[in-house]
C-alpha cells in the first residue's frame, strides 16, 4: 500500500534538511516522488520497525500519526486514483464519438455511466463520501463489460455490432481498473488512527519486571 501526500504537507519526520527520505524499505526510499506527487510506502499488512535506540522508529510513527485523513490518499500502487480518473476520461473522449457512429443506444449507456461518475479533481473525496452510490455505478458498468466481452469473444453478432462492443469495452475496461482502486481504498481506509505506546526499558522497572516474570 502507498500513501500519497501533498508535497507541502509531507511530515518532516520522514525527511532530512535536504528534504530527502531518511527511511528505507528493502533499500527503497520510504518517501519518494512520482512526477509531481510524493508517496510514502510501500507498506504491507504487517510492518516491522527495526533499529537501535534513537534510530527514528518512534519518529516514523509520529510522522504517520500527523497525517490528516483529508490531506492524503491511499492506493495499491504509485498510480493513485487521479491517474486512473485521467485514463478513464481520455479513453472516453477518444471513443465516444466513434461509438455514437456505431450505435447510439450503446453510446447512451456509456454516457449515462460517465455522467453518474462525475469525475473531477477531488474524485478521491467524492468516492469516500458516496461509497454506496459509486458501488452501484461500478457494478452496473461491470455487468455491461461482462456482457460485451462475452458478445465479442463468442462473435454473437455482425461485424459492425462487434466493433461497437469492442469500442465500448475500451472504456469499460478502464472503469474496471478504476473500480479496483475504489475497492482497495474502501477496504484499506482507516477513519481513525490508533497509537499503541511501546513500553521502553522494562528491565529498569523492578515492579514491572517481577510482574512480567510471574506471567
Amino acid at each position: 500500500m502507498f500513501i500519497k501526500v501533498n508535497g507541502e504537507l509531507a511530515p518532516k519526520e520522514f525527511m532530512n534538511e535536504m528534504e530527502k527520505s531518511i527511511y528505507f524499505i528493502n533499500d527503497s526510499e520510504v518517501l519518494f516522488c512520482n512526477e509531481d506527487n510524493q508517496f510514502i510506502g510501500d507498506f504491507s499488512k504487517i510492518n516491522l520497525f527495526v533499529g537501535s535506540n534513537n534510530s527514528g522508529k518512534s519518529r516514523f510513527l509520529r510522522g504517520l500519526l500527523k497525517l490528516n485523513k483529508d490531506e492524503y490518499q491511499i492506493s495499491n500502487s504509485i498510480f493513485d486514483i487521479d491517474y486512473w480518473v485521467d485514463k478513464v476520461q481520455k479513453i472516453f473522449d477518444e471513443n465516444i464519438r466513434q461509438l455514437q457512429n456505431y450505435n447510439y443506444n450503446f453510446a447512451k449507456q456509456i454516457l449515462d455511466i460517465y455522467e453518474k461518475l462525475q469525475l473531477r479533481d477531488s474524485f478521491y473525496k467524492v468516492l469516500r463520501s458516496n461509497q454506496k452510490n459509486y458501488t452501484k455505478i461500478f457494478e452496473e458498468a461491470e455487468l455491461f463489460r461482462k456482457a460485451d466481452l462475452d458478445y465479442v469473444e463468442n462473435q454473437r453478432g455482425n461485424l459492425r455490432s462487434i466493433e461497437a462492443r469492442k469500442s465500448r469495452l475500451l472504456f469499460l475496461n478502464s472503469l474496471k481498473e478504476l473500480r479496483e482502486q475504489f475497492i482497495f481504498i474502501n477496504n484499506k481506509f482507516v477513519s481513525e488512527k490508533v497509537y499503541i505506546p511501546i513500553l521502553r526499558s522494562i528491565k529498569k522497572v523492578p515492579i514491572l519486571t517481577k510482574m512480567f516474570l510471574k506471567r
